[in-house]
């Protein structure tokens, strides 16, 4: 029986564990500290303005930068707001600037300045208009009726407060209290705003429509107190026409919370109401096209629930059936690691399309996970909308001192210009925020032919190597990679029945880098030699191939070193 006669094909592919890592790099994170117990990351929001990234940080116990005539002064654990350049940030712990307010603007002891924040857009553009943040409570008569202020992209100074009203009242009672707990703006520039302490705590929303320069106050049809609603908001196009319908959560409603999505009248036209008591259903909230089909869907958190132990967390998602009515297919839930009081689900993120494949992705927070080092988890979208499992899960352990690390997450830019969305995540419990950038997806592929394989006239084999990579990336940096030929693997060294000519030291493996350019295949051919008194001829020859990254040149992220096994038999 000659041993061409048993020589067989087929490929089995095994793939290092490493190899499933999605594109977040956890090597070089951007980091920014703050003061130590000031709070800081507590809200998030980060602009893209004349080829800079501002990164702004709200730190709600920090001390507030006043300006008192022609003297500057700090009012203590009033909260403050930091503006961080982000654009040439390569080292660990960049300062940020505190940003300036007037003794106009209204200064007000603890008053959590720095509480909630959003950018608010130019009209019906990607383009940010303004920054705005809000401090719910700011007191006035012992009554903590909140406000907001705003200020231009990039400033740290003229800083104004917002239209909220502070004196309506209702039997001589004031009814806005905790006004801006949260803030959302709109894409044609309107602006909503929490106040979940108003009428016994049922809450309202406050919607600035500055498009039409009218205001109106959002309630739902209910007497259930406390409810909170305006704890959270949002809004989305969950129709195919071109409404953004508000949303807003509810999380002590009936003890189990409530989300409601509101019509052009500002009448709630869907609601779902939590499952469990005490879960905290609807304390954070996103709404994102992760199917990519035209309409939004909607994402709800309930960071408290509770799954075996207590306070895992979880958030429901909801996929809209895009028709000309609001309407969701079933929910399905996530939990995360379902990790003991890590409240997955206290913050998520819609933070563009992280991967390059037209699907946008979704982060979300678990920041007391593993004793308070605290999670995020990311979601891929897809056609079925967004995935069962997480494609990465990054930890504050990772980057050595990073406590409460998951609690804000801000939207995504391209920090680093690599065509690749970034995004911040704040450690709060540390006083810190994290920016982590997506690397570039490099896609390798190598194919193994045997050329001359017919050993009954010949007792030579032509083994051609044939690699290729490519990349969305825009720079066509080179590759290093490095790979290693072994030959007859299915027997021990001592029977070898095949050796390479082409090998130095080892006569049946060979081990050798090579630099690729992109969208250029290269080939490299080796000469395997049958030995002569071979005694197996029933064993099939088997040729392993395994590679690896080594490099990228001029680029700051490097890439994991992960192996790739192929066996041809």
């Amino acid at each position: 029986m000659k041993l061409l006669d048993v020589i067989s094909f087929g490929f089995f592919l095994i793939i290092n564990s490493r190899i499933f890592a999605f594109n977040i790099d956890t090597n070089f994170p951007i980091i920014f500290k703050g003061e130590t117990d000031s709070m800081f990351g507590f809200s998030l929001a980060i602009a893209e303005q004349d080829s800079n990234i501002w990164l702004y940080v709200g730190a709600p116990r920090g001390n507030k930068l006043v300006k008192i005539n022609n003297n500057f002064s700090y009012q203590n654990r009033a909260g403050s707001i930091l503006l961080c350049n982000a654009s040439y940030a390569w080292v660990d712990e960049k300062q940020c600037s505190e940003m300036l307010f007037p003794k106009e603007a209204g200064v007000s002891i603890h008053d959590m300045t720095g509480f909630s924040m959003t950018v608010v857009p130019k009209p019906n553009t990607d383009k940010p208009n303004k920054i705005l943040f809000c401090a719910p409570l700011w007191s006035k008569k012992f009554y903590h009726l909140g406000k907001c202020y705003e200020a231009k992209i990039g400033e740290i100074t003229n800083i104004a407060p917002t239209i909220i009203p502070q004196n309506i009242s209702v039997d001589g009672r004031f009814v806005y209290l905790s006004a801006g707990f949260s803030v959302h703006s709109f894409k044609n520039g309107d602006v909503s705003y929490g106040v979940p302490g108003t009428n016994n705590c049922s809450g309202l929303i406050f919607m600035d429509k500055l498009s039409t320069g009218t205001q109106k106050n959002v309630t739902i049809n209910s007497k259930v107190t406390p409810s909170y609603l305006g704890f959270s908001i949002y809004s989305g196009k969950f129709t195919k026409g071109k409404t953004e319908f508000l949303i807003g959560g509810a999380p002590k409603f009936n003890d189990t919370g409530r989300v409601d999505i509101f019509n052009k009248q500002y009448s709630s036209t869907w609601n779902e109401i939590g499952s469990q008591m005490g879960s905290y259903f609807g304390a954070a909230l996103c709404a994102v096209d992760v199917n990519h089909d035209g309409c939004d869907d909607l994402l709800i958190g309930s960071p408290m629930y509770k799954a075996k132990i207590a306070m895992e967390g979880k958030v429901n998602v909801y996929i809209s059936q895009c028709t000309a009515r609001i309407s969701f297919w079933d929910p399905k839930p996530l939990f995360g690691s379902k990790g003991r009081n890590a409240q997955f689900g206290n913050a998520i993120a819609d933070v563009g399309d992280l991967n390059n494949d037209l699907y946008k992705d979704v982060v979300i927070g678990a920041p007391f996970e593993d004793d308070n080092i605290g999670c995020i988890y990311i979601y891929n979208g897809g056609k079925e909308g967004l995935a069962n499992d997480t494609v990465q899960r990054i930890c504050g352990g990772t980057f050595k001192t990073l406590l409460g690390f998951g609690w804000s997450i801000s939207k995504s830019v391209d920090v680093d210009k690599n065509g690749y969305n970034d995004f911040a995540v704040s450690a709060l419990i540390s006083n810190k925020v994290a920016i982590l950038r997506g690397r570039p997806i490099i896609e390798v592929s190598v194919n193994m032919d045997l050329n001359n394989a017919n050993l009954s006239e010949s007792n030579i084999i032509n083994i051609t190597l044939i690699f290729l990579y490519n990349t969305k990336h825009s720079s066509s940096n080179d590759l290093v990679l490095g790979y290693k030929l072994e030959v007859d693997t299915a027997t021990v060294r001592s029977n070898k029945r095949l050796r390479l000519s082409d090998s130095v030291g080892s006569d049946t493996e060979i081990e050798e880098k090579i630099t690729l350019k992109r969208n250029e295949s290269v080939s490299k051919t080796f000469t395997a030699v049958l030995k002569s008194n071979i005694a197996d001829f029933l064993t099939p020859l088997k040729f392993n191939l395994s590679y690896c990254i080594h490099s990228h040149k001029n680029l700051r992220t490097n890439f994991d070193q992960f192996s790739i096994e192929k066996k041809m038999s």
